[in-house]
């Protein structure tokens, strides 16, 4: 009886172990170095075009504007805080074109101008919710079949929004610099 809880946590330890896919981390790491990531932003175009259909145009349109904003600010953070691959912008609408390598005219830069590569190999990024536990923040996904899929742990596939506690909320570019830094050591100040 004295050694349940040492037992017990032994079996649990192991269990979690078996959770992660090592290998398979590796391989989308690779994928990514030799690739390139793409930030999938949002537009709320659907919101804003039922509000126009209200004739409520000047909520429309601070949507719209907040939106723009937001999406200003994700690319500013990828622009500043991430240094592994290069890095491509598409709407939320053009998702299933990447999917199916359809990539004529979706890709933008930072800037938001658009640019034209060929397919090549890509994760997806973007600021949204996990699948498996409905948390907020920095997401990876990878086209699997017919859905996005999350890559195998221990990749680092998501980078909460919240830092200590729940307490505060992270900023874009602090999400942005945190996942950079699996795959980028930071350089040492002098």
């Amino acid at each position: 009886m004295k050694y349940t809880l040492t037992i017990a946590s032994l079996f649990l330890s192991l269990f979690a172990m078996g959770q992660f896919d090592f290998e398979g981390a590796k391989q989308r790491a690779d994928h990514l170095r030799s690739g390139v990531l793409i930030v999938r932003l949002y537009d709320d175009g659907d919101r804003i075009d039922y509000l126009r259909s209200r004739g409520m145009n000047d909520k429309a349109d601070d949507y719209a504007q907040i939106n723009a904003a937001e999406n200003r600010e994700i690319r500013l953070a990828f622009q500043e805080e991430y240094t592994f691959t290069p890095v491509y912008f598409i709407m939320a609408k053009d998702s299933r074109n990447l999917a199916d390598s359809n990539w004529t005219d979706i890709l933008t830069n930072a800037a938001g101008d658009t640019v034209q590569i060929k397919p090549t190999s890509y994760l997806l990024a973007d600021f949204s919710t996990t699948k498996r536990n409905g948390l907020y923040g920095l997401n990876v996904w990878e086209w699997e079949e017919t859905e996005w899929v999350h890559p195998p742990n221990p990749f680092p596939y998501h980078i909460s929004g919240y830092g200590f506690l729940r307490l505060t909320k992270r900023t874009f570019s602090e999400m942005v610099e945190k996942f950079n830094s699996h795959f980028v050591e930071k350089e040492e100040e002098d």
